[in-house]
């Protein structure tokens, strides 16, 4: 395995036994994956669509939370300690296009976009239980639309052999944007046999996507492959290029990426595949053969009822998604007309990691919260 990490905004390859403790959170770790062209033939083979209906909802964490009355916070215990930054996404055949957009300073002045990103503070942040959200069915005509077409759902093998399935995005050249419980199990072992579907759709007679894009190749933050830390619990693909198609993002496009954003006073639209039915609303009969879409306010941060304490700290907002939507996108300025200008819209801004229980009831979904290190892995990530 190869491990590397960020210093000054670049990149060092340094030893597996030799990572100072000091920076052991933000290093990433890859498998041994080669995406050469037998393997690719044979992930793909290996799919058929009798396993892909039966593929199990990747379990999501849910840790018991607070009663019903707990009281938002109010306070960012940990601040990014950058300026919060855009970068554009891109339409099909845009991939030349790949470029960062580093504005916004302590003034929060108004983006390259002509978009200004001044927020109030005047009220207080944050949702008592239960925490208020909208989700509905993605239509069918607008699943190969852009951005809805650079979200799929993905298929793998867990790490004791069954299996599963999760969501995720084109964030970037041949990289998919997921959870990092959907490629390690957290306690140092890989899943496998990867297979993404970009605007997946399953009416009970056809599976249709835009194409498959297999992978065997992945990463991960070293502390969630090695101690299933949710505060890193992010992962990406690298996928395989399609015969006819070429690399994931010259087909699908893909979504531009938000960091050291004031999660506080922040609205997500939430996308993913969920697979598993809920325990408290029986009206939504999740089975992963569509995408929802869940649009969501900041409610409050882990800390206010996690135990498991550690940085930057995840954000929760409300969401009656259930296993199968981990890895799915939160986008951050959703513009369904396909904005990409520098501060258009269509920014990942997090991905679904964890459930939020009160008295055992689902009542939300919490996200690793994107700073400097996650969008410094994504660029990364966009060139491999």
């Amino acid at each position: 395995m190869k491990f590397r990490h960020l210093l000054a905004g670049g990149l060092l390859l340094i030893a597996l036994f030799v990572v100072p403790p000091v920076l052991a959170q933000d290093a990433w770790v890859i498998n041994e994956g080669t995406n050469d062209d037998v393997t690719a033939a044979t992930i793909e083979e290996y799919w058929t669509d009798e396993r892909m209906r039966s593929a199990l909802p990747y379990p999501m964490h849910s840790p018991e939370g607070p009663a019903f009355d707990i009281t938002p916070s109010g306070t960012v215990p940990n601040r990014a300690d950058g300026e919060p930054g855009l970068s554009p996404g891109g339409l099909p055949g845009m991939e030349g296009s790949l470029s960062t957009n580093d504005s916004g300073s302590s003034e929060r002045a108004p983006l390259d976009g002509g978009i200004d990103n001044t927020v109030s503070l005047a009220e207080p942040a944050g949702y008592t239980m239960p925490f208020p959200f909208t989700m509905y069915e993605v239509h069918k005509r607008n699943i190969r639309k852009y951005p809805y077409r650079t979200i799929g759902r993905l298929f793998f093998t867990t790490a004791s052999g069954f299996n599963s399935s999760c969501s995720g995005s084109s964030i970037g050249g041949r990289a998919v944007l997921t959870a990092g419980h959907c490629v390690s199990d957290g306690a140092g072992n890989w899943h496998s046999n990867w297979l993404f579907r970009p605007a997946y759709r399953d009416d009970g007679t056809t599976i249709k996507s835009i194409a498959k894009w297999p992978s065997d190749v992945a990463w991960t933050y070293t502390v969630w492959h090695t101690q299933s830390n949710f505060c890193r619990d992010v992962g990406f693909l690298i996928t395989k290029d399609h015969k006819r198609f070429g690399k994931l993002s010259e087909k699908v496009g893909w979504l531009g990426h938000a960091w050291n954003w004031d999660a506080e006073h922040q609205h997500w639209s939430q996308f993913g595949y969920p697979a598993e039915r809920t325990r408290t609303t029986p009206e939504f009969l999740f089975d992963g053969t569509k995408m929802y879409e869940n649009q969501a306010s900041f409610a409050e941060w882990t800390a206010a009822w996690w135990d498991q304490q550690c940085t930057p700290e995840p954000y929760c907002f409300g969401s009656y998604m259930t296993g199968g939507c981990s890895g799915g996108p939160e986008i951050f300025r959703l513009d369904p007309t396909g904005g990409i200008y520098p501060g258009g819209g269509n920014y990942a801004n997090g991905v679904s990691s964890t459930y939020y229980l009160s008295g055992r009831v689902a009542g939300g979904i919490c996200s690793p919260y994107f700073d400097t290190s996650v969008h410094d892995f994504i660029v990364d990530m966009q060139d491999e």
